[in-house]
């Protein structure tokens, strides 16, 4: 297998930032590992949680299961409806609530309503069951609602008793692309807002985040080579001020995989660099991750000595 090191900051632990994966992947599993030294060099050890992602042919997600010593501590699964059996569904919620009588417990709900709404839309939903051994439901857990007019998707999120958790709206511009995104609670009140803002020269796409006040939270810039593979990345966090909380900068391969990353403060000075290590499969995707984190004082690397965190990855394939 082909190993090389990389020079990059700390991802979170299920970070999807960086993620990409090559084939048609029928399941990924990722196992975090404790670091043990042997012979002063640090090797894998023993599993402390586990992480099971299984798709369809289409790659969409239908369980994912997280395990801890070996045990299921939480699992979802996942159903997705076509078009006609979303529209189905929609049609049976809006007659179930048509029915209902002032001598009949009322059949209208959250679900029903934006049903109606969205009468003659382009409709799938997405049904979320909660399957973790102590808490199993027949019902779903949340249901998903997708309204489809190119890109701009609206997407209902819904609980178990089909009260209305947020709603998300989209805008696009004249090539179809996102320009704007606003998750909204139930009284049309904003939680956040994306602002989405593209360049080509260079190809790059900037994204905001607002909070619920419009304060900007964190900005991510990313640039592309022309063959769409991302080049360089930066994240930006904010204060409640607007001011710059933290600064992240990463650069890519090839490939679109990190190879170096720089965590900054708020006053520009270099807090951290991490490396990491890995292992690879026949179809390029990493099946081995050693992340070793290096702190910087005064603009030198300081010999911590902090275990490096390790994350195998097995990958089956239709």
């Amino acid at each position: 297998m082909k190993f090389i090191i990389l020079i990059i900051f700390a991802l979170p632990v299920n970070s999807q930032l960086f993620e990409k994966i090559n084939g048609n992947p029928s399941m990924i599993k990722k196992i975090y590992l404790r670091a043990v030294k042997k012979n002063n060099i640090w090797q894998p050890g023993p599993a402390f949680s586990e992480f099971e992602t299984y798709y369809d042919r289409e790659g969409k997600p239908v369980k994912e299961i997280e395990k801890s010593s070996g045990q299921i501590v939480l699992q979802k699964n996942f159903i997705h409806k076509d078009f006609s059996e979303s529209q189905k569904e929609c049609e049976d919620a809006i007659k179930k609530a048509e029915k209902s009588t002032s001598f009949s417990e009322s059949q209208e709900t959250d679900f029903s309503k934006v049903c109606l709404k969205l009468k003659g839309k382009d409709l799938k939903i997405k049904l979320q069951y909660n399957a973790s051994p102590q808490e199993k439901s027949p019902k779903p857990f949340k249901t998903f609602l997708y309204a489809f007019k190119g890109k701009k998707a609206e997407e209902y999120v819904f609980d178990a008793d089909l009260f209305l958790e947020y709603a998300v709206s989209k805008k696009a511009d004249a090539k179809n692309q996102i320009t704007e995104e606003i998750k909204s609670d139930i009284d049309g009140k904003q939680i956040e807002k994306t602002v989405y803002k593209y360049s080509s020269q260079p190809l790059s796409v900037s994204v905001k985040y607002f909070d619920e006040n419009d304060l900007l939270k964190k900005e991510i810039i990313k640039e592309y080579r022309t063959d769409n593979t991302l080049r360089i990345q930066t994240e930006i966090t904010y204060d409640n001020l607007e001011q710059i909380f933290s600064k992240t900068s990463t650069e890519c391969d090839s490939s679109g995989f990190p190879i170096n990353e720089k965590q900054y403060d708020q006053n520009g000075n270099l807090n951290y660099e991490i490396t990491y290590s890995y292992q690879y499969d026949s179809k390029a995707n990493w099946t081995h991750m050693f992340k070793h984190k290096k702190r910087i004082v005064y603009g030198k690397k300081m010999e911590d000595e902090i275990p490096p965190e390790i994350v195998s990855r097995e990958i089956k394939y239709y």
